[in-house]
């Protein structure tokens, strides 16, 4: 039996404006990797890019908790694959924010292309690998006609499926909806960080003999969408809410006395974070509750939601002008 490394991507700690509970779910996550490996017997981790967060700066607090864990990573052989948040330009590697783990002895940090272990290249946001010639490649690829989410399929990218013709198996982060095809593997991120992350997270266990095997990870809230219905006014029946982050879709007014019984029957039942959208009645009711001081504002749901509600001339196409808009705040986050 050929040796299994534990693989993960696109933590990206620091999301949500540095917020402390984010930092929490984060930290907690490595913890419970750390107490995987040891229990099965596993000495190497793979971070496939994404560590971080915030590519112009770091906060003070975010820095913190990376130390903590790097303190984990440090029990194991672990390599951490720089990825397009992690570095200050788009269009080079250096300056990265994983230099500061350059101090530890356990941590390789991987910003240029690196073979491990004699048939496996690790290969960093933008760098080449035409040279490479080994049958496992792993790395931060942004590839066309995969899923970047629930709602977005890339189109745009500089790299094709047949890039990576000629290698046996090819495993990113970069996008953070899990999917394989064609021998191409993304491992989407560990955890739920929008509301266009939808079904299970988590981890993977990899050898040369085995397919990838997924280990979800429960510890971290679900964003998910709840349309009222009015026999929510005397009773909320949803075990599911508790402890996830809820956007209580309102499509009737039921009137302020029953609305307001709604929302505390939900919040009732401990949500870690709650919203409310009456978008769908009229734009007058629209209002937002939040139950804690994490930012999570979605922009780009909010853009494709407004345009799906809006009247456009005929000869345009709605899904195309969403695409046009998502690429240009694409372009804006990572500026």
């Amino acid at each position: 039996m050929s040796e299994e490394y534990l693989l993960l991507s696109d933590t990206h700690l620091g999301l949500h404006g540095s917020n402390d509970n984010w930092h929490e779910i984060v930290l907690k996550l490595f913890q419970t990797i750390a107490d995987f490996c040891v229990k099965n017997n596993i000495k190497k981790i793979i971070h496939l890019g994404d560590f971080f967060d915030n590519r112009k700066s770091l906060n003070v607090k975010t820095i913190y908790y990376a130390t903590l864990i790097a303190d984990i990573l440090n029990d194991f052989k672990t390599y951490l694959i720089v990825g397009n948040h992690d570095t200050f330009f788009k269009n080079q590697i250096h300056p990265h924010s994983l230099l500061i783990f350059n101090k530890y002895e356990n941590i390789n940090v991987i910003d240029s292309p690196w073979q491990l272990d004699g048939d496996i290249g690790l290969i960093p946001w933008g760098c080449g690998f035409e040279n490479v010639e080994l049958p496992y490649l792993m790395g931060h690829f942004e590839i066309n006609d995969f899923r970047m989410n629930s709602g977005y399929v890339m189109k745009r990218a500089k790299l094709n499926r047949s890039d990576f013709n000629g290698f046996k198996q090819v495993i990113s982060g970069h996008y953070h909806t899990p999917m394989v095809e064609d021998d191409i593997n993304y491992v989407g991120a560990p955890y739920h960080q929008s509301f266009a992350d939808v079904g299970e997270r988590g981890f993977y266990l990899w050898s040369r003999d085995k397919d990838l095997q997924f280990i979800e990870y429960t510890d971290a809230p679900h964003f998910m969408k709840v349309t009222v219905t009015e026999s929510m006014v005397q009773n909320v029946d949803a075990t599911f809410i508790k402890g996830n982050i809820i956007k209580l879709i309102f499509e009737e007014d039921y009137g302020t006395v029953e609305n307001n019984q709604i929302i505390e029957n939900i919040q009732l039942k401990e949500p870690f974070l709650l919203y409310t959208d009456f978008s769908k009645i009229s734009a007058d009711l629209t209002d937002e509750i939040v139950l804690d001081t994490a930012e999570m504002v979605n922009n780009q749901e909010i853009v494709k939601d407004f345009i799906e509600k809006t009247e456009v001339p005929k000869n345009l196409d709605k899904n195309v002008i969403i695409r046009m808009i998502e690429t240009l705040m694409d372009e804006i986050v990572e500026d």
